[in-house]
């Protein structure tokens, strides 16, 4: 079985959101660069060297807060192999150091990639030049059903990660009309609704010598920690309350992000329930390697309002008025919907199970 990094550090009021919480890009950093230490240490202990990058992020909810003055402890440990991408399990526990008692957090699921190691690591490193390590799996052991539950992972990401087509007239109105249909119909609008324009936000940053690894590469989680900066920022503007992060679906990695590069992190709101708010962000980056700009990486971000008790309340709809608002409207109904039929199905089974015992 792979071995299992642990580590530890004290959460201090650098990690604090306004709130006094410890904020969920702390959390997120965190957890990708344990993973990245668990899966750089198993590929050079394989026959295999070389590097590797931060691929993407599966879904990960964040099932309880984790406050200033407690310990973080995270494990990680490599759970699958396919050809050089890895597949890292971190799970995120919370110790009350007075209390003696420790709560889960987070479990999550980073992917990475592993390359063949450079020799002298250039700022004008293309990873399209790159060739890929080959990594072993010898040493993990997982059973049959977590095996097929990791293999349709990344079946799906990749899936996910193939350059799509602009969307056809049918997707268009799958995405829109169809689920428009299944949003009710107000008959006069909501005057607390407001369009995705009057809260979108852009963050700037140039990527320096701290937020990169040893080969010049900026690490996943200070891209992620911008990322739910601005999704914050964004959800702040629309609530215009104090907000958490609730979950966070799958964020791709599509480009290298490289020391001295200027990062644009953009975040928009996409679709909004009464209790939560999804928000699309995007990662593009200027280079003096390449003309233009590129997208570098991308992922949905959902936050809940708080109110002054620090319970969640309501917060304002969503007024989509572009036709390229109304289809990330649609798909963010979709997504909504299918997040709210998993959490009722997981608690159907946990009251099944409690009733047999």
């Amino acid at each position: 079985m792979s071995k299992t990094l642990t580590t530890v550090r004290l959460m201090s009021p650098d990690d604090a959101n306004p709130a006094g919480n410890v904020h969920g890009g702390s959390i997120m950093k965190m957890i990708e660069m344990s993973g990245y230490v668990a899966a750089m240490r198993h590929l050079n202990s394989s026959k295999s060297t070389g590097f590797v990058v931060t691929y993407r992020l599966e879904h990960m909810d964040f099932l309880r807060p984790m406050f200033i003055g407690t310990l973080a402890k995270l494990n990680a440990r490599v759970v699958f192999i396919k050809d050089s991408d890895i597949l890292v399990e971190v799970i995120v526990k919370a110790e009350d150091v007075f209390l003696n008692k420790e709560s889960l957090t987070n479990k999550a699921f980073v992917w990475y990639t592993a390359f063949e190691s450079l020799e002298h690591p250039k700022k004008n490193t293309d990873l399209k030049e790159l060739k890929r390590a080959s990594v072993s799996g010898e040493s993990i052991q997982v059973s049959d059903l977590e095996s097929k539950m990791f293999v349709a992972m990344h079946s799906q990401m990749e899936s996910d990660r193939r350059p799509k087509n602009s969307k056809s007239e049918a997707e268009k109105k799958d995405g829109g009309e169809k689920n428009m249909m299944l949003t009710p119909q107000p008959s006069k609008p909501d005057e607390k609704a407001l369009p995705p324009s009057a809260s979108a936000s852009d963050l700037m940053q140039i990527i320096l010598p701290s937020d990169c690894t040893s080969f010049g590469l900026a690490y996943g989680g200070v891209l992620m920690k911008l990322m739910d900066n601005s999704a914050g920022l964004v959800s702040v503007r629309h609530c215009r309350s104090n907000v958490v992060t609730a979950c966070v679906d799958a964020i791709d990695f599509l480009q290298p992000v490289l020391l001295g590069d200027l990062v644009k992190v953009s975040g928009r709101g996409t679709f909004a329930s009464s209790r939560s708010l999804e928000v699309q962000v995007l990662v593009h980056i200027e280079s003096t390697r390449f003309k233009g700009i590129r997208l570098a990486a991308r992922g949905l971000y959902t936050f809940v309002s708080l109110g002054k008790d620090g319970k969640p309340q309501p917060l304002p709809p969503i007024l989509p008025q572009t036709e390229d608002e109304k289809h990330e409207f649609g798909r963010g109904l979709a997504r909504y919907l299918k997040r709210r039929a998993a959490r009722k199905a997981l608690s159907a089974a946990k009251k099944q199970k409690n009733c047999k015992k």
